[in-house]
């Protein structure tokens, strides 16, 4: 199961806007989990760059909270049978 999370890295980082990559790349351990294919670090990173902390009426806001939780979810059972 664990030489699926190359796959799982690979999945999520294919589908990430490039302003999204370069902000990724921003992560002090960045060139480390990076050449580990590590999906768990990735994602990490990714809700550290996206996460929106605050409750908000505006649409664009909403959907992006709604694209990062749904990712979360479909990450999560993707980890569930890989791991």
């Amino acid at each position: 199961m664990k030489a699926d999370r190359p796959k799982l890295h690979g999945l999520k980082l294919d589908h990430m806007a490039g302003d999204s990559r370069d902000e990724v790349a921003q992560d002090p351990d960045y060139a480390v989990w990076s050449k580990q294919y590590d999906p768990e670090k990735l994602w990490q990173a990714i809700m550290k760059v996206h996460k929106a902390d605050c409750i908000s009426n505006i649409g664009q806001v909403q959907e992006l909270n709604t694209k990062i939780e749904n990712s979360a979810i479909l990450l999560a059972f993707g980890i569930q049978f890989t791991l």
